[in-house]
């Protein structure tokens, strides 16, 4: 009798944490797609600190770690350029603030954020950046702003882009792992690292194209944003000439130095706020929430379905 009391109070234990568990998920769920209206003279907040993907999972128990009991949270790429669209065209928002640093995802999505904040830029509103450290990504993205300010005790990379490749034939070799591999052509270099121990002339070189085209983009990108000739911005990537934060004011990537307390200031100002009063923000994972008044009414519409 014993045992059975044993067993029904270790089911019946069981049986209420996993009803709980999915109780706070469906909570969870519920308040994040809870539609959020904004006040009025708003601005966007975009902090990108988690990583980004083509589209994020809705579903709360996709991206939990059971392990810490705490979510893995994720930014869609699709969200958040509607969002910036979005924001364009509503008038409680006035501007976007950019709190940037290190950014999870590649250059490719990084490029389509940068797009549409510069098709934001046409509305007329404005776009304000801030933060301790700009990483090569991060300042892309921030060189669209019409004011980038840095923390005085801040850095901005601005070094060039790199790759490095680790290769495992020596340790494949002292562990008697012999590779069977099979390829065709010349420029498939993919598995490379487990039969050489350094490059081959032709994945160099192509190593070397893609990686210049990147970086010859960004100092493209960052010379029509920031007005200064990409011979120029070359330069001070292959000198390491940004070594501190004075140097990037010094050399025009970033306005100036600023603390936390005379950002808020200033974006008190752009938002005609008095000194005492708190700045309307909101952040892009509340925005995404927000009904689109413009969204289009015809019958004619297209379904994407994004697949992982």
């Amino acid at each position: 009798m014993k045992f059975l009391r044993i067993v029904f109070g270790s089911f019946f234990g069981i049986c209420l944490f996993l009803f709980l568990v999915v109780l706070f998920f469906a909570s969870v769920s519920l308040s994040s797609s809870k539609e959020v209206t904004i006040e009025d003279n708003s601005i966007l907040v975009l902090k990108l600190d988690v990583p980004i993907v083509d589209k994020a999972v809705e579903n709360p128990l996709a991206n939990f770690d059971f392990a810490t009991f705490s979510p893995e949270p994720t930014i869609g790429l699709n969200a958040t350029l509607k969002s910036i669209k979005k924001a364009a065209d509503d008038d409680n928002i006035k501007g976007i603030y950019l709190n940037l640093s290190i950014i999870q995802a590649g250059i490719g999505t990084v490029e389509e954020i940068r797009n549409a904040l510069i098709e934001f830029k046409k509305s007329g509103k404005f776009i304000i950046s801030y933060s301790e450290l700009y990483t090569h990504k991060s300042y892309y993205l921030s060189s669209v702003a019409d004011q980038v300010y840095l923390f005085p005790e801040g850095l901005v990379q601005f070094t060039g882009f790199s790759t490095t490749i680790p290769f495992l034939k020596g340790f494949l070799e002292k562990t008697d792992i012999d590779m069977q591999i099979i390829r065709h052509g010349k420029f498939k270099s993919a598995i490379e690292p487990l039969i050489l121990d350094q490059m081959s002339e032709a994945n160099e070189l192509q190593t070397m194209e893609y990686v210049s085209d990147l970086w010859n983009d960004v100092l493209q990108g960052v010379s029509n944003t920031r007005g200064i000739s990409t011979e120029e911005l070359q330069n001070i990537a292959n000198q390491a000439l940004v070594r501190n934060a004075e140097d990037a004011v010094s050399y025009g990537l970033v306005d100036s130095l600023i603390y936390k307390d005379q950002l808020i200031a200033k974006l008190k100002a752009k938002l005609n706020v008095e000194e005492d009063e708190k700045i309307a923000a909101v952040s892009l994972a509340k925005y995404k929430n927000v009904k689109d008044l413009n969204l289009s009414s015809s019958d004619d519409k297209i379904a994407v379905i994004f697949a992982s």
